[in-house]
């Protein structure tokens, strides 16, 4: 799993950088090496998970949070890359619940969504996967449900064992860690809840996860209003001079907030940028920089607005 994925991006890299490459080949093997290079990142991830989980020493990390509003996230998320895979995205909220929330570790349990949305997505050549919630008794019951390939009822206690990786209807073995499920149980029971699947052969199938319902009497959360157009957009400088690590900076942040971004490729440039935006409200900077470095930089900037953030953002 780490052996493959490293194979495409070393071998795709080489290609790409041929100069009688055509620019659709190019286009092409830079897919590949993307998702090499996200696959790489994935097992990483689940490695270090498992290491976590099985010392011990992954914390849970409880606060309100409107439940409406992570589900809702796993749409925004995933609904592009169904669409181009000719898959239905479909999100699901009871009816007669407005949004509350719940005090658990939403981080923990969006990991938990994410890993069974991925594995949904691989099984699912064509049709819909689900994402939803009901509350039963004292628990909140999610559910993600697709309609791909389906698995065995013999197999429902065995998926969830370490390194177990499904094979779909002509025993074709998925690519992955084979960790997902593994680390999704052990979350749930972090969490103080479960999680477990029910499935039929060439139909489909449903994992459930509950959590607690633990609420506070008459708590509304700010987040069920929460839109774009209400939302304060943060007013971000960047000052970076070097332009690989400028596009990608901008290019995290703009898949991650809804963010107004500045740009200064040296010191003396940054300091005239907050001179002439007083709106912002961050900087991340670059340490060591022509003309003149982050250090005398921020000790300008400083002077000028104080309270202002600065984030030093360096390679060493």
């Amino acid at each position: 799993e780490i052996r493959t994925p490293l194979n495409g991006i070393v071998g795709f890299g080489e290609l790409i950088a041929r100069h009688d490459l055509e620019q659709s080949k190019k286009d092409e093997y830079l897919d590949i090496l993307n998702a090499s290079c996200n696959r790489l990142v994935n097992t990483i991830t689940n490695y270090m998970d498992m290491s976590q989980l099985s010392s011990g020493i992954m914390r849970v990390h409880n606060k309100m949070f409107d439940v409406n509003f992570i589900v809702y996230e796993m749409s925004f998320k995933y609904k592009e890359l169904c669409k181009r895979k000719n898959i239905e995205f479909e999100t699901i909220l009871p009816d007669d619940l407005k949004s509350f929330g719940t005090y658990s570790d939403p981080v923990l349990l969006q990991k938990v969504f994410m890993h069974l949305i991925d594995n949904a997505i691989k099984f699912t050549k064509k049709g819909k996967i689900s994402i939803g919630y009901k509350i039963k008794n004292e628990f909140i019951e999610f559910y993600i449900t697709d309609t791909g390939y389906g698995i065995g009822e013999e197999y429902y206690e065995i998926i969830f064992e370490k390194f177990r990786q499904i094979t779909t209807e002509n025993r074709r073995v998925i690519a992955g860690s084979g960790l997902g499920l593994t680390i999704s149980k052990e979350i749930a029971k972090l969490l103080e809840g479960n999680i477990w699947v029910e499935s039929e052969l060439n139909v489909g199938s449903t994992f459930f996860i509950t959590v607690p319902l633990r609420t506070i009497e008459d708590f509304e959360m700010k987040s069920k209003n929460i839109s774009s157009k209400n939302i304060k957009k943060p007013n971000i400088l960047l000052v970076e001079d070097d332009y690989t690590n400028m596009l990608y900076m901008n290019n995290v942040i703009k898949e991650n907030f809804l963010a107004t971004i500045y740009e200064a490729t040296n010191g003396k440039e940054a300091i005239e940028v907050v001179k002439l935006h007083p709106e912002l409200d961050i900087i991340l900077m670059d340490l060591k920089m022509p003309v003149m470095d982050g250090y005398e930089a921020t000790r300008i900037i400083k002077t000028i607005r104080n309270k202002i953030p600065v984030i030093a953002v360096s390679a060493y």
